[in-house]
């Protein structure tokens, strides 16, 4: 007797986590227009650079494709890692 289970059910909580975080940082830019400007990375000389952008730029995409492939990427090499 087969049982289903979640795909989601043997990744570790940390790749469960930043899988988590991408997505509702995806739809945040989606709704949110400036938030590419806050969130994302800034050579440190220029008037738009913020200190915590260091760490927020992880989060940001480029489109739909990009977060695709890269959270796929981490669903799949995540638990091994």
């Amino acid at each position: 007797m087969m049982t289903s289970s979640s795909p989601f059910a043997g990744l570790p909580p940390v790749v469960k986590n930043l899988l988590i975080i991408n997505v509702i940082c995806f739809i945040g830019t989606l709704i949110f227009e400036q938030s590419t400007r806050l969130f994302g990375v800034y050579y440190p000389d220029s008037p738009f650079f913020r200190v915590w952008q260091v760490i927020t730029y992880m989060f940001m995409h480029g489109g739909f494709a990009h977060m695709f492939f890269n959270m796929f990427a981490l669903f799949m090499f995540g638990p091994v890692l």
